[in-house]
């Protein structure tokens, strides 16, 4: 069995969109590096699974919109 370099838990979805865009915004970074990095989404986190939901969180520059970071991240 292969464990994660990096492993983020997440708790939040758009009631803290902060969280939930640096962890994934960690993510992305740390496995672009080569690190092989997984976000385990807990509680609230959940439902950032749930099609369309993430397309609502956007905190702003200097971070990207949580829906572009799923896709770069997954």
């Amino acid at each position: 069995m292969e464990f994660a370099d990096l492993l983020i838990t997440l708790a939040h979805h758009d009631n803290n969109p902060n969280n939930v865009t640096i962890a994934f915004t960690m993510g992305w970074k740390a496995a672009e590096k080569g690190h092989k990095a997984e976000v385990l989404l807990l509680s609230d986190a959940v439902h950032l699974a749930s099609k369309g939901f993430a397309e609502k969180i956007d905190i702003g520059d200097p971070f990207l919109p949580v829906q572009e970071l799923l896709e770069k991240f997954i």
